[in-house]
């Protein structure tokens, strides 16, 4: 989590992230809150490029037709 909060404090437009697993080793929906929490910050607000890897598909159906993903 110390990553993900330097990310959101330190991230930019010109920032490159790479998430692997948020939330992994949580129970389901906490772990899925913290995942679409971060994405939601990232896409909406750093809007910077990410390569976001999951085990929360149901992820897709929230951003499926955002712009930007």
């Amino acid at each position: 989590m110390e990553e993900t909060v330097s990310i959101i404090n330190k991230g930019s437009s010109r920032s490159f992230a790479i998430i692997d697993e948020l939330g992994r080793g949580t129970s389901t929906f906490d772990g899925y809150s913290i995942a679409y929490s971060v994405l939601n910050y990232i896409v909406n607000h750093i809007k910077c490029r990410c390569l976001f890897s999951t085990h929360y598909h149901m992820l897709l159906d929230n951003f499926r037709n955002k712009s930007g993903i």
